[in-house]
């Protein structure tokens, strides 16, 4: 998957190099192209990566706490009161 990804990286600079002219010089163009596809496989990299280790650490917080509530940016919240404890009695009338 990631041979056919770069390909098309790589096709897309050629493309554009014959459409706009950019150099006459079709070695040049292959070589951005490469570098290119490289470039972005390194970003897509990163980016699952990054995923997963924000995966990892949720996980690990909800292990510690099931109740405990993770948010998307992995911030962890207080875990929810049972109903009727003094937290939600908090301001209401009697």
């Amino acid at each position: 998957m990631w041979k056919v990804f770069q390909l098309s990286a790589v096709f897309a600079v050629m493309a554009a190099n014959i459409h706009f002219g950019w150099t006459e010089n079709g070695l040049a163009a292959g070589l951005v192209g490469g570098v290119f596809a490289l470039f972005l496989t390194g970003c897509v990299v990163s980016l699952q990566e990054r995923l997963a280790r924000r995966r990892l650490i949720r996980r690990q917080k909800l292990q510690d706490d099931p109740r405990a509530v993770v948010t998307t940016s992995g911030k962890l919240l207080d875990a929810p009161q049972p109903f009727g404890s003094a937290h939600h009695q908090i301001g209401k009338r009697f």
